[in-house]
C-alpha cells in the first residue's frame, strides 16, 4: 500500500496526461527551432500550448509565454531580469517562498529596497501595510498567490485594486506556481505583469515551467546561447513536454471546480479523522491547526501537541503514507518552520507542523488509511 499526500511538493501524471504525453513524446521529439516542416510541426504544437495556458488564466493575447524548467526559473527570471535601478524598492511578504525570498536577499544585497509585509496569526497581510510601504521608487509588488505550506488565498485582486488607488506604475508578479489549476485567478482582472508557472504542481510533465508575461515589458536573460525564444531563454525546447502542459492546463480549467468540491470533502474527512486521534492512554490528543477553513482545500497543515512533526512523517513513510513537514524544498532544515514562526506559532509547536496536501488521484479511503496509520504511529510514538 502507498498513499501520496505530498501533492504541494509534486503531483503525479494523471492517467489522460501521461496516455497524452506519451502520444506526444513519440511524435514530436525534433527540434523546434530548425527549418524544415518537421520542426514547424513541433513550433505548432508549442504555440498550441501557449494559447491553452494564456486561456488557463484569461491573460489577453499579447501576452507572452516563456517555457523554462519549473517554476525556480521562472521567478528568477522576473526577479533578476527587471532592469533594476540603485533605491529601487520591493515589495513581497514573508511567506513566500524561498524561491522568492533569496534571490530578494541578493537584490537587497545588490542595494535594491526590499519590503517583506508581515502577517497575522492566519497567515494573512494586510492592504493597509502595502498601502503605506508604495512610494514612487516601488519598482515591484511579488505576492504568491496560493501559500505553499498553510495553503492562503491571498487577495490579489485587493493587491491591483492598491495599486491603481494609490496610482502607482509598479510591476505585479505572482508566484503562482502552487495555484495554478486550482485557484480562479483572472489575469485582465488583477492586470498582472508576470505570472510564475510550474508543470509539476498541478499534474502536467514534471521539469517544465511557463512564464506569463506582460511582452510591453523588456528582461534581461539569465543565460546566454543560441537566442531561442527571443534570447531571453536560450536552449531546444521540448515540445511533447510543453504540449502536455498545455493539455493539462486546458484540462484543468475544465475539471478543477468539481475537482476542488471532491478535494474539500477530502479536506473535511480529514479534519475530522484528526480531532478523533488519541494518544496511547486513550486521552484526545491536541491538535491544532494552522491551515484555517478559509484555506485552500488542497493543503492542509496542523501540529500534535507534544509530538515532532518530522519524527511522524518518517514512522509514516515506513508505512508507505508519504507527507510533508512544511515546504519540501527546506525539508531538511533543523529550525523550526519559518511560515509558521511568521505567524506567531511557538517554535515547539511549528517544529510539530505536518502538511497534508492533497492530490486529483487522492480518495476517500486513502484519507481513512492514513488516518488509521497515523493513530498506530501516535500509540507507538
Amino acid at each position: 500500500m502507498s498513499i501520496y499526500l505530498e501533492n504541494a511538493a509534486s503531483t503525479p501524471l494523471l492517467p489522460e496526461v501521461l496516455e497524452f504525453y506519451t502520444q506526444q513524446m513519440a511524435k514530436f521529439y525534433g527540434n523546434p527551432h530548425a527549418d524544415n516542416d518537421y520542426s514547424r510541426d513541433c513550433r505548432k504544437v508549442i504555440t498550441k500550448a501557449e494559447q491553452q495556458v494564456k486561456a488557463a488564466v484569461n491573460a489577453p493575447k499579447e501576452t507572452n509565454v516563456l517555457w523554462t524548467s519549473g517554476g525556480t526559473e521562472c521567478i528568477n527570471t522576473v526577479l533578476f531580469g527587471i532592469d533594476w535601478q540603485q533605491g529601487n524598492e520591493i515589495i513581497s511578504t514573508s511567506l513566500e517562498h524561498p524561491t522568492t525570498m533569496n534571490p530578494l536577499k541578493q537584490l537587497s544585497e545588490q542595494g535594491v529596497i526590499v519590503h517583506t509585509l508581515s502577517v497575522d496569526k492566519t497567515g494573512r497581510f494586510s492592504l493597509d501595510e502595502l498601502k503605506s510601504l508604495l512610494n514612487d521608487k516601488t519598482k515591484l509588488v511579488s505576492i504568491m498567490s496560493l501559500q505553499n505550506e498553510i495553503g492562503v488565498i491571498n487577495d490579489l485582486l485587493g493587491v491591483r485594486k492598491v495599486l491603481e488607488d494609490e496610482k502607482s506604475s509598479a510591476y505585479f508578479h505572482t508566484d503562482n506556481v502552487q495555484g495554478f489549476g486550482k485557484l480562479k485567478l483572472d489575469w485582465q482582472k488583477c492586470k498582472f505583469d508576470f505570472m510564475s508557472t510550474s508543470g509539476h504542481k498541478f499534474h502536467a510533465p514534471n521539469s517544465c515551467g511557463a512564464l506569463i508575461y506582460n511582452s510591453k515589458i523588456k528582461l534581461k536573460p539569465l543565460m546566454y546561447g543560441g537566442g531561442q525564444q527571443g534570447g531571453l531563454r536560450p536552449g531546444t525546447q521540448d515540445p511533447a513536454a510543453i504540449s502536455g502542459y498545455g493539455f493539462t492546463a486546458e484540462l484543468n480549467s475544465k475539471l478543477k471546480e468539481s475537482k476542488a468540491e471532491q478535494t474539500r470533502k477530502l479536506n473535511k474527512a480529514c479534519r475530522e479523522g484528526l480531532v478523533q486521534l488519541t494518544d496511547g492512554r486513550g486521552k484526545a490528543l491536541q491538535v491544532i491547526f494552522h491551515s484555517d477553513e478559509e484555506c485552500s482545500p488542497y493543503i492542509l497543515s496542523f501540529s500534535i501537541k507534544g509530538y515532532q512533526g518530522a519524527i511522524i512523517m518518517r514512522f509514516l513513510s515506513s508505512m508507505g503514507i508519504h507527507v510533508g513537514v512544511g515546504s519540501a524544498c527546506s525539508a531538511d532544515s533543523k529550525l523550526p518552520n519559518k511560515t509558521l514562526t511568521a505567524m506567531g506559532v511557538p517554535k515547539d509547536t511549528a517544529f510539530g507542523a505536518l502538511r497534508i496536501s492533497f492530490g486529483w488521484q487522492n480518495t476517500l479511503d486513502e484519507i481513512e488509511n492514513f488516518l488509521e496509520k497515523l493513530q498506530e504511529v501516535i500509540k507507538s510514538y
